[in-house]
């Protein structure tokens, strides 16, 4: 089976809404329609998708940009604009479609889709993505997020990190990579760096260098804030029921886990933690 026969063979069988197949294998799926699959796959993930093969249930004129800027081999869509083929057509790059319409419609009101709007009058890729970014917050659209999260040695040393792990993964989140540290006094020193000089500051650090802990990055729809949700309170007794930290911490040190507060923070402990993935990679 090619790589087309495949992509077009997940999508007509209603499993996704976006699916791209490379050497037979699948490099990305969702279930999810609109321009954030597409948008997710290129700009967030940074997911490598020469070569691939793209089956989509809409293409657009701005779908068809970001597959054609990922360096897709081809292009099927169920649903394809006149916009999205002629933008195609000047690539060179083989497309297909089970209907053309001249336009994407929007789906909640009549005439055009607001992505299709702001994808006709540019052929710059750059300048779309700046269109896109700034619909997608105008709709006040829940992003992937990479956060950081950590569970500390107190969590660690009894047992507790299959029961906190599960908890994360049954909330969908995802864990992009994994690594156990221990004894790493510089690199605890600059995560901790904003609270240098505070009277807790020393036990922190001794705490925290006690034993091993497993330090992650999950990623997930609104990843930062749900992260906080399922954590909760730092202070174990003012956690709400149910929450990480009310199951599995002692007091506001021994609390179990650490999940960063903002996307900065997010961004500035990954690359403390994880020096050699690519910045973008880490990016928010």
């Amino acid at each position: 089976m090619t790589d087309r026969e495949m992509a077009k063979e997940l999508l007509e069988k209603e499993l996704y809404a976006c699916v791209m197949v490379k050497d037979q294998q699948v490099v990305y799926t969702s279930k999810a329609r609109g321009i954030y699959p597409l948008y997710e796959a290129k700009e967030i993930l940074g997911l490598d998708f020469k070569g691939a093969f793209l089956a989509d249930k809409v293409i657009g004129k701005a779908a068809a940009m970001i597959a054609v800027e990922g360096g897709v081999a081809g292009i099927y869509g169920e649903v394809m604009s006149q916009h999205a083929l002629d933008f195609i057509d000047s690539k060179g790059i083989f497309r297909e479609y089970g209907r053309q319409t001249p336009f994407i419609k929007n789906r909640e009101l009549d005439g055009m889709c607001p992505v299709e709007t702001r994808a006709i009058t540019t052929d710059r890729y750059d300048e779309l993505v700046q269109r896109v970014e700034a619909f997608l917050a105008s709709v006040d659209m829940k992003i992937m997020h990479n956060t950081l999260v950590i569970i500390k040695p107190d969590a660690f040393s009894k047992g507790k990190v299959g029961q906190i792990l599960s908890v994360y993964e049954q909330e969908g989140f995802r864990i992009v990579a994994a690594r156990v540290a221990e004894g790493e006094g510089s690199t605890l020193r600059a995560h901790y760096a904003e609270h240098r000089g505070k009277p807790f500051y020393a036990s922190l650090l001794e705490f925290m260098g006690s034993g091993p802990m497993l330090v992650l990055i999950l990623r997930g729809l609104d990843g930062i804030e749900r992260v906080r949700q399922l954590n909760g309170d730092t202070d174990p007794l003012k956690a709400a029921k149910g929450t990480i930290r009310r199951i599995y911490g002692q007091d506001i040190q021994k609390n179990a886990v650490h999940g960063s507060a903002t996307p900065a923070d997010a961004l500035r402990e990954i690359e403390i933690w994880f020096p050699h993935r690519k910045k973008e990679e880490n990016s928010q």
